[in-house]
């Protein structure tokens, strides 16, 4: 018997917030080693995973479109979990030879091998709306993993900025910008009609998909229809 404490062995914080317990989606994908390693795959989840992994096999052999989603407490490890499956997807070796996982991708690998899965993580918590989230997120994950093709048009403002640009040219500049307010906002169309001119429209016209002066053109032409 000894008098050593047991805070000589472990190192705790002074606070703790339940934050801290909670792992980013993105974060945790980039850091596969360390998140593998610190994984541990009990029964229960590899039944999660084998379910997970005959969905996805399944969407791809019959080529529909298949949906589910997780539920669990705060805490309960789904960012985890996701993860962990995006990894498998993408195959990040370090699966493969992952105790407790190993054994279920091996179930589905004859499906998997030679399929390439872009996998969009997410947060919606700060989304103006589900399209800005849901099309954002994707333009931004093929802008990192694939940088030199053009930006995908995945976006429904592009066809009405288009549309916009055309109106343009035929009424000419003056016609079009009284049109969609030139100055002042009025009652009747709120602050998105306020102060266009030929500067802020082609400014907006080229800003990234989810800027906010793109998304106030796209309401001003919205409000114009």
């Amino acid at each position: 018997m000894t008098d050593q404490l047991l805070s000589e062995y472990i190192t705790l914080p002074d606070e703790a917030q339940r934050s801290g317990f909670v792992i980013s989606l993105t974060e945790s994908i980039t850091k596969a080693q360390q998140t593998l390693d610190n994984y541990v795959v009990t029964p229960d989840l590899q039944a999660a995973f084998r379910e997970a992994l005959a969905l996805v096999t399944t969407a791809v052999s019959s080529k529909a479109s298949r949906g589910t989603y997780i539920q669990s407490s705060f805490g309960g490890g789904k960012s985890h979990f996701m993860s962990v499956l995006t990894l498998t997807l993408e195959g990040e070796p370090a699966t493969r030879a992952k105790e407790g996982l190993a054994e279920v991708i091996a179930e589905y690998e004859a499906k998997l091998a030679g399929r390439k899965f872009l996998v969009v993580p997410m947060n919606m918590i700060d989304g103006k709306s589900v399209e800005a989230k849901v099309f954002g997120g994707y333009v931004k994950t093929v802008q990192a993993k694939h940088p030199d093709p053009p930006l995908p048009a995945v976006y429904l403002a592009d066809g009405l900025i288009d549309n916009a640009r055309s109106l343009r040219a035929t009424m000419g500049d003056e016609a079009f910008f009284s049109m969609l307010g030139t100055g002042g906002a009025d009652a009747e169309w709120g602050a998105f009609a306020a102060g266009w001119d030929v500067v802020r429209f082609n400014a907006a016209a080229m800003g990234a998909p989810g800027s906010i002066e793109r998304e106030e053109l796209v309401s001003a032409l919205r409000a114009r229809k």
